[in-house]
């Protein structure tokens, strides 16, 4: 990636982006353990990000730029690291770019974003409020701008083999600034900083009475809101604004993992086994007619999201490194 060294970056990453193939003391198995299996390629983004459009309705999943560092990025057999910057009014396909010290700074004049795969996995994220919202606050049922990066596993797993599906992060959350002063309605504006995954419905041919094929739930591991000290435990569905897809979001509550409120500046070691809130997960999808006929042997994780989403006129900033991912099997 830019003028770091492709030798060292290579070394980094190759085990991520070199498709099924991986060397037999590869880190993604400790031990050379093949139950234990490292789900995201390239954790460290030394591949560089596929910008996707402002919009989810129209745009889709096109791809509109590679974000390669300055055309340094590691080079990938398929789309790795995609980023999400629905609703914001300044496009990133524009975003001018440099370099700094190793690390890659793309800028417009509602965000920055820098990455440094030689410092594992950095990626900064800050987004400013008056910027994003120029046109006045967000009214209800209007769609709120995203500021997110997202993976398609190219090894899903199905939950049933599973003894444990450990996630881990390091998180900094350097400012929170809300600008909206008396338009502020926290009925309708936040600033959050989420991570999901999917748990998706895959039916084998030929089965029977179990449940649509490729119906899925949303599942939260949240890690801020500005709303509360602790994010409770929710299950809602994903509405209110175009694009928005209709399904179940199940969070888990953030004290499973946090024992403080956030503190602005200070790292936090995310390390969780997210399994049983999973399989929690699915049991209220089913009973809740979420997955109508759903089988658990059949679901399957095979997709991630994280990063901020903002339906309200805040200055947000944040750091993660180190992000994670492990299936262990049984």
């Amino acid at each position: 990636m830019k003028k770091m060294s492709l030798i060292v970056l290579t070394l980094l990453s190759v085990i991520f982006i070199s498709g099924c193939e991986k060397p037999e003391n590869s880190d993604n198995n400790d031990d050379n353990d093949d139950k234990n299996v490292e789900l995201l390629e390239d954790p460290i983004f030394a591949t560089g990000f596929n910008l996707l459009g402002i919009s989810p309705v129209e745009d889709g999943r096109t791809i509109k730029r590679h974000l390669d560092y300055g055309g340094t990025a590691l080079p990938s057999s398929r789309p790795i690291w995609h980023m999400a910057q629905w609703w914001t009014p300044y496009d990133v396909v524009d975003a001018t770019y440099k370099e700094v010290n190793n690390v890659h700074i793309y800028e417009t004049p509602s965000r920055i974003l820098k990455m440094n795969p030689e410092d594992n996995g950095y990626l900064y994220m800050e987004l400013f409020g008056l910027k994003e919202y120029e046109n006045g606050p967000r009214k209800l049922n209007e769609p709120w701008t995203h500021a997110l990066i997202e993976q398609d596993f190219n090894e899903s797993v199905g939950m049933s083999e599973l003894s444990s599906l450990m996630l881990k992060m390091e998180v900094t959350i350097h400012h929170v600034n809300n600008l909206m002063g008396s338009d502020y309605d926290p009925g309708k504006h936040a600033a959050q900083l989420l991570w999901y995954l999917t748990l998706r419905n895959v039916v084998p041919e030929g089965s029977e009475d179990v449940g649509q094929n490729g119906d899925f739930l949303w599942f939260g591991i949240p890690i801020y809101d500005n709303r509360n000290d602790f994010i409770p435990h929710s299950a809602h569905i994903d509405q209110g604004a175009a694009g928005t897809t209709g399904k179940l979001i199940y969070s888990m509550s953030s004290k499973n993992y946090f024992d403080e409120k956030i503190q602005m500046n200070k790292t936090y070691n995310i390390e969780i086994d997210v399994l049983p809130y999973l399989k929690e997960a699915f049991i209220y999808a089913v009973n809740n007619n979420a997955l109508v006929g759903a089988r658990f042997e059949n679901m399957q994780i095979g997709y991630m999201n994280f990063g901020w989403e903002v339906p309200g006129t805040f200055d947000v900033a944040s750091t993660i490194r180190g992000i994670s991912i492990k299936a262990i099997r049984k």
